[in-house]
């Protein structure tokens, strides 16, 4: 278990990880729009709108009890994790299209003519 620098390799932590442990907020999101196994860790729902597609994963994702032993409940959603369509769905209509969307769209706006050479993202640098 680590604690991630909140502005510095949170995504590569989220590539990494094999269960997140977060609040309901954004990284939480995009964990389980991964795949990946959330325990939230927040019970503070009161500020979601109820129609919110956040508050739909909060309502769904299974919590952490601080009064129960840690190990059990990793090894309980591990075992059990079925990956939630909503957060995905949400995130991107197009899984792996996004830098040929994106690259085509800004040259667009900016009036240019757009590279034939295929559209990459650079990998994510190792972590600190």
């Amino acid at each position: 278990m680590c604690l991630i620098d909140p502005v510095h390799a949170w995504r590569q932590a989220l590539v990494a990880a094999d269960l997140v442990v977060g609040d309901f907020g954004a990284v939480s999101y995009y964990a389980a729009a991964l795949g990946a196994p959330v325990l939230l860790a927040a019970a503070e729902q009161d500020r979601l709108a109820p129609d919110a597609r956040l508050a739909a994963f909060v309502r769904e994702a299974p919590r952490l009890d601080v009064h129960a032993p840690l190990r059990e409940q990793v090894e309980k959603v591990l075992a059990g994790h079925r990956p939630l369509a909503g957060p995905t769905a949400f995130v991107t209509s197009t899984p792996g299209s996004s830098p040929a969307l994106l690259r085509r769209r800004f040259c667009t706006l900016m009036g240019l003519a757009e590279p034939t050479a295929p559209a990459l993202l650079e990998p994510l640098p190792p972590p600190p």
